[in-house]
This record gives structure tokens, C-alpha cells and sequence, in this order.
């Protein structure tokens, strides 16, 4: 049974500019703010906006010239655990991470949607490419080092605990140059890290990013938004809609 005086704290791992000034952001704040129960002390790492209000921690962390969005997630999240900013467990989540149910953060499932496949650079020529040989890095390094290869990248907020930070960090620090420079995802390196040292109920989850409105996506709870989705006007409408309100996480 889960205590219900437990919060989580949540960490943004943030880019430099979003393209749609930082639009994104404010919805996810204020879809928690609507939403999430248990919500501890929120933190942004990386680049915060300057409109974001005393109710958020900072962590400027910058990204380095040609480096890949992968590789800066990877920098931010270190960047908050090296400054004592995140500590314990606690959730990492995305500007265009959204919740649209009422959720109980100490609660969040272990999510995976399956197994990681082995990629080759021949297949994906769409623009979804770069993602696939990023999550073809993720399955190498993890069975290399004698993990499972569940993939969990369900884009949306996910638990990280520091202690197993060293173990998913040395998944770095021993991987090849060319793994190095597609990164691996995060979540999946957290997941199945922890997975070897206790018992996790998974829970399957099919990947819920969207670029048009999609009433099934949106009424399942938690979902993502990709850049496409500025291009929708009914989306667009149910998000000014659904979370127009200012949160106390604005100034």
C-alpha cells in the first residue's frame, strides 16, 4: 500500500529553446498542477525560462556545440544529481510530458513497451531514424553489461532512483565512441538497472506521443506531444482548453 503522506519530487530536463517559446512547458506545469497528487519540490535542469517563479529550483546546465539531444538528456540529469538538486527517488519528465487524469506520483508504474530490438542502419530511412539507432545503443550497452533489455520509452514521466545513478552512469563511461554519440535512453537504462537488484512489476504501455489529436491517447492519463503537433488546430485547442490556467509555477 503506498503512504500517502510520500511525495515525489520532479525534475525537467529542458533544451534550450522549444520553438514554440517554452508553450509546451507551461502546459506540463500546469497539468500537473491539475493533476498529480504527492507532488514534492519541482526542479529544471538545463536552460529555465526566465518566467518560471520562485516555486521552481534551477540547475542552468548548457549543451555542448553538434551534441546530439540525446547526449544533453544524459548531461542534464547528471548535472541535477551532481548539484544535490534531485536526490532518493524522484520523477524525470519532459516539456512535453502531460498528465490528463488525477495520478499519485509515489504511484507512477514501471512502464515498458516490450523488448529493445536490434536496429540496423539500413532500416527506418524516415526521420525516425536517429531515434531507432539511439534505442539499438540502449539494447547493446544494457546486454553488455548483463541487464535486461527492456524497452521503456513510453514518453512519459519516469522514476529514477540515485542510488542506481553510478551503475547507469558506468553503462557510459565503458560504452563504445559511436554508442556514446547516439546515447541511451534513460529510462531504460533505469528500469532494467534496478530490475537486477529487485523485483519490478512492469506494466506494458503503449507509446503515447502524438502529433494530432487523438481522444484515446489524451484520455489515457498520461501522454507526449511532438513538434507536429503545433500543426493541429484541435489539438491545440483541447491544450489551451484543458490546461489555460496559470499555474503557481508561472510568475
Amino acid at each position: 500500500m503506498q503512504d500517502p503522506s510520500r511525495t515525489m519530487d520532479l525534475l525537467y530536463l529542458i533544451g534550450p529553446d522549444s520553438g514554440h517559446e517554452n508553450r509546451e512547458l507551461r502546459w506540463s506545469l500546469r497539468s500537473v498542477e491539475k493533476y498529480a497528487r504527492g507532488l514534492g519540490r519541482v526542479v529544471v535542469a538545463g536552460y529555465p525560462p526566465d518566467w518560471l517563479s520562485e516555486e521552481v529550483a534551477r540547475v542552468p546546465a548548457r549543451d555542448e556545440p553538434d551534441e546530439s539531444k540525446f547526449v544533453s538528456i544524459w548531461r542534464k540529469l547528471f548535472a541535477a544529481l551532481d548539484a544535490g538538486a534531485v536526490s532518493g527517488e524522484f520523477l524525470v519528465s519532459a516539456d512535453d510530458h502531460f498528465y490528463s487524469a488525477p495520478a499519485d506520483l509515489a504511484a507512477t508504474p514501471f512502464f515498458t513497451r516490450g523488448e529493445l530490438r536490434r536496429f540496423e542502419d539500413t532500416e527506418a530511412r524516415d526521420g525516425g531514424r536517429a531515434y531507432r539507432r539511439h534505442l539499438a545503443a540502449t539494447r547493446r550497452v544494457l546486454a553488455r553489461a548483463g541487464y535486461g533489455t527492456r524497452d521503456c520509452a513510453s514518453h512519459c514521466n519516469f522514476r529514477v532512483r540515485a542510488e542506481d545513478a553510478p551503475d547507469v552512469r558506468r553503462l557510459w563511461e565503458t560504452a563504445e565512441p559511436n554508442e556514446r554519440i547516439r546515447a541511451f535512453d534513460l529510462c531504460s537504462c533505469f528500469y532494467n538497472v534496478r530490475a537486477k537488484k529487485e523485483e519490478i512489476e512492469f506494466t506494458f504501455r503503449r507509446d503515447r506521443k502524438i502529433v494530432a489529436f487523438d481522444a484515446e491517447a489524451v484520455a489515457s492519463g498520461q501522454f507526449s506531444i511532438g513538434n507536429r503537433a503545433f500543426d493541429d488546430p484541435r489539438l491545440l485547442s483541447y491544450m489551451d482548453a484543458e490546461f489555460g490556467r496559470k499555474s503557481r509555477f508561472e510568475k
